[in-house]
């Protein structure tokens, strides 16, 4: 772990960081252009530990880079995951460290994380199998990662100062990556019922062991993210992907024969391994299930995407994907609820739905509360509608025929009221 400055170096440096930045040009924008002109980096944060495929403990790491801004508010994250077939790699990568350098001097946080690898390969031992426990164990250990930035913004970091040292916004966490490192982020942000998985993979788990969650570090925290970046990457099936999705931008080769852009095998030293779902079947179904999705794909590219020209353009297009589902979600922040439902009048079943797309953006992260009164203000009935994406069915057919109001309010201070009508 690197050591922090001292207190008056980090002010020195803050000044000049101010100063430089105020040369940038006046219609930079942040989160879009890089706007940050000097960026810390803490190398080596514990965030987490667990059993590692030789069955020894493994302490899992991570490093974050820091915008250094005088009174920062809290600041959106993009945390990474590496390459490497769940062999090899390392978080501080080429790949890596330019990814999170781009981003933190647009304005976010950002880190690149070490996970799990390693697989036993031997005579008894199938190759689907032992990636199956592998592609388990990174993601386990993504999901403790997201957990631990939740728990520093709660109870702060070993070593570091105060709460939330980190300075980041917990409700505005993006997770990526390149190759085995995007299928970590994807699974880590969509794999949530083991039910649609297939036999092999639930038997894996059962191996593993600590289910999808795991047992990596930080329980209690939500592992939650908001927004997926996925270069080279696929899910062990697109059904995997159910609501809520969220904003999520891809970049594939066409060509690419390690991981398949479409329906295909993903592939170690030339051999098949596990049936995956490219990014060519996950983008439309993101989209058909409510979420931003775009799909970047590369016509005569295989799985390299990092020479200079395709790296700078995957760096543009995610800053301009992320810039504009934060400023979505700034700008759905402040719009009204509304409530529609139907039949209404209604005799026993009535039908609520939210109105609005930024349903699924804002309101969907911690459920709306809802009331309903009768006539005379007395309360009828009152519960959490958990998931607003979903239409809330209400069964009325235990109250007296009359005039019912639902109020509805998030935890944003938003409300919407709703006249239902129960009929004899």
């Amino acid at each position: 772990m690197t050591n922090l400055s001292s207190r008056p170096l980090n002010r020195l440096w803050a000044l000049v960081a101010l100063f430089l930045v105020s040369l940038l040009p006046a219609s930079a924008q942040r989160y879009l252009q890089p706007v940050i002109a000097q960026v810390q980096t803490l190398n080596g944060i514990n965030y987490g530990q667990a059993v590692a495929s030789n069955g020894t403990n493994q302490t899992l790491a991570m490093d974050l880079y820091l915008p250094v801004e005088a009174n920062a508010a809290p600041r959106p994250v993009m945390l990474f995951f590496h390459g490497g077939s769940f062999v090899g790699g390392t978080r501080n990568d080429a790949v890596m460290t330019r990814l999170c350098q781009e981003f933190a001097r647009r304005g976010y946080v950002t880190a690149t994380a070490s996970y799990r690898l390693g697989v036993s390969i031997g005579i008894t031992t199938p190759l689907d199998a032992e990636f199956a426990k592998a592609a388990i164990r990174a993601t386990q250990d993504a999901k403790a990662a997201v957990r631990f930035l939740r728990r520093s913004v709660a109870v702060g970091v070993p070593g570091q100062s105060g709460l939330n040292p980190f300075v980041i916004d917990t409700n505005q966490i993006f997770i990526g990556g390149y190759s085995a490192g995007a299928i970590t982020a994807l699974h880590a942000a969509y794999f949530r019922d083991t039910a649609l998985a297939t036999p092999l993979v639930r038997n894996m788990l059962r191996v593993v062991g600590g289910g999808l969650e795991g047992l990596s570090g930080n329980p209690g925290y939500s592992s939650r993210v908001h927004g997926v970046f996925n270069m080279a990457g696929a899910l062990l099936d697109s059904q995997l992907l159910q609501a809520p999705v969220h904003p999520t931008v891809h970049f594939h080769g066409m060509q690419d024969d390690v991981v398949p852009y479409a329906r295909g095998y993903a592939t170690f030293l030339s051999n098949p391994i596990l049936q995956l779902d490219g990014s060519s079947l996950l983008h439309p179904r993101i989209q058909r299930l409510g979420a931003r999705s775009q799909l970047h794909s590369f016509a005569t590219l295989g799985h390299d995407l990092t020479d200079t020209s395709t790296a700078n353009f995957i760096i543009q297009k995610t800053a301009e994907f992320f810039y504009a589902t934060l400023t979505s979600l700034k700008t759905l922040e402040h719009t009204p609820l509304s409530l529609r439902a139907y039949p209404n009048p209604a005799q026993d079943q009535i039908t609520v739905e939210l109105g609005g797309s930024f349903s699924a953006l804002v309101t969907s992260r911690d459920g709306i509360r809802y009331q309903i009164t009768d006539a005379y203000g007395r309360c009828w009935s009152q519960g959490t509608w958990n998931d607003p994406q979903q239409p809330l069915p209400l069964d009325l057919s235990s109250a007296a025929p009359g005039v019912y109001m639902l109020k509805v309010g998030d935890a944003k201070g938003r409300g919407a009221e709703l006249r239902l009508v129960k009929r004899p």
